[in-house]
């Protein structure tokens, strides 16, 4: 039978690795947030200062870039984290399939304009940081709102400077909250 120390040491034990393993997580968190936030700060400035035919172009070049990046970092996390942990594969997954709705709504609903395309999908990618963080981290889920209010904000706004507010608004705020993660987790 354990006595009342030795259930105190262990629970001690037990918030030390949960505290270690939150803090790996956020680390690792932050340089995909950074990533991503360069990504939309690149993108949504090509959005705005390139002609309309060559944008697709100009986000399937990123995507070429970023892609094997964040895969390549997730894989050299994978093997040289200090905290083993499957919950990569569900947090992949929920990405994938969450983009897959969101790219289906925008098929039933029709959306052709091109700035209200772009809404949508930072409307979706915004519910999905929300979402991890009711799961997860809760800061997460002022990321995910923050997010969604800037979208909409500069979508009505704005409009003729959509591109351009959320190049910085929306990259500038996964850049600085990934920049966070990475600097609370030392």
């Amino acid at each position: 039978m354990m006595d009342r120390n030795q259930a105190a040491d262990d629970l001690q034990e037990i918030r030390a690795i949960m505290k270690r393993t939150r803090v790996a997580m956020g680390r690792r968190g932050g340089w995909f947030m950074v990533i991503g936030g360069v990504m939309w700060l690149l993108g949504f400035l090509g959005n705005h200062f390139l002609e309309e035919y060559l944008r697709g172009y100009w986000w399937g070049l990123l995507n070429m870039i970023f892609t094997p990046l964040t895969i390549g970092l997730a894989i050299r996390m994978g093997r040289t984290g200090e905290v083993r942990t499957s919950i990569w594969k569900p947090i992949t997954l929920f990405w994938m399939i969450l983009m897959v709705y969101c790219v289906v709504m925008i098929l039933v609903l029709n959306i052709q304009d091109e700035v209200g395309f772009g809404l949508f999908i930072l409307l979706c990618v915004g519910l999905g940081y929300a979402q991890l963080g009711l799961f997860g981290d809760p800061k997460m889920v002022f990321v995910g709102v923050g997010i969604i209010i800037l979208a909409v904000a500069a979508y009505f706004i704005t409009p003729a400077h959509f591109y351009l507010a959320m190049a910085f608004l929306g990259g500038g705020l996964l850049i600085g909250s990934g920049l966070w993660y990475l600097r609370a987790g030392r």
